[in-house]
């Protein structure tokens, strides 16, 4: 059973995330080490606890997981120049040249129909976009 020192507030912005210190009897802006309050060395009470000092957390090597590292672009980039476009992505880029008004949608579309996912199909489209504005520049700078 809760104590009566805590109130609901009707008007309080909650964190999106989905933690402990979010529940509604608990109204914080996301920033959870303002939400907590300070212990008052007691007991008892709302502020129970022994007074420590909050120390600075070191980010965990999981949280970079996933994201380019400069090796793994830079093979991916030399893969690439070396055995160039897919079939698939061929035609993806001739669906990019052509254009017209619903080229995106249907690149979209193909793309997914090929790749599986509706994320793997925006990326690649953006890659093979990529790869067209490169190749007119490089023509125009020629």
């Amino acid at each position: 059973m809760r104590s009566s020192s805590c109130h609901i507030i009707p008007t309080a912005t909650f964190c999106q995330s989905s933690c402990f210190l979010c529940t509604p009897h608990t109204a914080h802006n996301g920033d959870h080490q303002a939400a907590t309050m300070a212990r008052s060395g007691l007991a008892k009470g709302a502020n129970k606890g022994h007074i420590t000092e909050a120390r600075e957390r070191v980010a965990r090597p999981s949280r970079s997981k996933g994201r380019l590292g400069k090796r793994t672009a830079l093979c991916r980039e030399i893969a690439r120049e070396v055995a160039g476009l897919a079939p698939y992505e061929r035609r993806i880029l001739d669906m990019i040249k052509t254009g017209g008004s619903s080229a995106d949608k249907r690149v979209y579309k193909y793309a997914k129909r090929r790749l599986g996912s509706h994320k793997r199909a925006l990326a690649k489209r953006e890659d093979i976009k990529a790869v067209n504005s490169k190749m007119r520049a490089k023509q125009a700078g020629v």
